[in-house]
């Protein structure tokens, strides 16, 4: 056997080789069947011709140390994200929020312990509030519950003292609305005659400026209806304007005769036909439209035959393998040490 023929004779490998076994590890192809390489989901062609294969186990061997890192760092990742899988997080969430309510209710019911001087500022407030009247005995008996500490004679002598002190506020604030009423009231009137005037004033100057534009514009108003009237009447008496309009009649009757011949073509269907031809022979004059079109055609089949030339050369130079068993592969190996 020449030295050709053997580079370009047919490799007989099993999935034991090295190569695959590189290549199946790269890409966490499981368990692969000779007889079926279809399903390991890799290119049809690692398993027809040696090439490919050769030169991308090649580039395996050379990244491995890289490849193997990923997978290194893939696999402790996995094993992170299965771990916490098994953590119980809905059971440590509820045990977290249970201490933390118990935690809120200690301190909720330890801060709760109300003082006599936290009930005498509670009947200040309730004083305060308090709308029903200055008679005490009405006040006890709406609030009674409340204190627990205080006493009613206690409570009594707080409303005695703060009660005239909230009269006496109630008053000053009722006095200090009320003359805010009264300046509102008077800056309301004053506004209404202000504006009513100001109006009035801005109606009276708009007018005024109105009339102002009107004597302006005036005057060449009329300088310009006098120019059209004595133009117009010139037309009729002047004999160079007799002319002029004499032109422009023959204008109108020209362009009447040319509108008129225009419609009869189009109603015979001549100048459809023209211009189907006129848009045939202008689609052969645009020259720039079809190199464009040209252009990526050829650029298209040059990858065509690129293609074809490189699937050829694979087919007629590159060694062809044939998958075969494990059993058969080791057979192959004896007999090529034989020879």
């Amino acid at each position: 056997m020449s030295i050709l023929e053997s580079i370009k004779g047919e490799r007989k490998l099993s999935f034991d080789c090295w190569r695959y076994r590189l290549l199946h590890w790269t890409f966490n192809v499981k368990d692969p069947d000779p007889k079926r390489p279809q399903d390991t989901g890799m290119p049809k062609f690692l398993y027809t011709h040696f090439c490919p294969l050769f030169h991308l186990t090649n580039l395996i061997a050379i990244l491995s140390p890289l490849i193997l890192c990923l997978k290194i760092a893939v696999v402790i990742f996995k094993a992170i994200g299965y771990a916490t899988r098994g953590v119980p997080w809905g059971k440590m969430k509820a045990a977290f929020n249970k201490l933390k309510l118990k935690r809120n209710q200690d301190v909720h019911v330890a801060a709760y312990i109300p003082t006599a001087e936290d009930e005498r500022l509670m009947a200040i407030k309730d004083i305060c509030e308090w709308e029903s009247g200055i008679e005490f005995i009405h006040f006890w008996n709406a609030r009674f519950v409340r204190y627990n500490i205080l006493k009613q004679e206690d409570v009594e002598k707080i409303f005695n003292e703060t009660m005239p002190k909230v009269m006496e506020a109630r008053k000053r604030a009722k006095a200090r609305k009320d003359k805010l009423r009264e300046r509102m009231i008077f800056w309301t009137n004053f506004s209404r005659v202000f504006i009513k005037w100001s109006l009035n004033a801005f109606y009276i100057g708009l007018v005024m400026f109105v009339l102002y534009g009107l004597y302006l514009v005036a005057g060449p108003a009329w300088d310009l209806v006098s120019w059209i009237a004595s133009g117009i009447y010139s037309l009729f008496t002047d004999e160079v304007s007799l002319g002029v309009l004499w032109a422009g009649c023959k204008i109108a009757l020209w362009g009447a005769v040319f509108i008129g011949i225009t419609y009869a073509l189009c109603r015979l269907g001549w100048i459809q036909r023209f211009a189907d031809a006129l848009l045939a022979g202008l689609s052969k004059l645009c020259p720039p439209f079809y190199l464009v079109g040209y252009l990526f055609g050829w650029i298209g089949s040059g990858f065509r035959s690129v293609k074809e030339f490189v699937s050829m050369f694979y087919e007629e130079n590159c060694p062809p393998i044939v998958l075969v068993s494990s059993e058969e592969s080791l057979v192959e190996a004896v007999a090529e040490k034989e020879t």
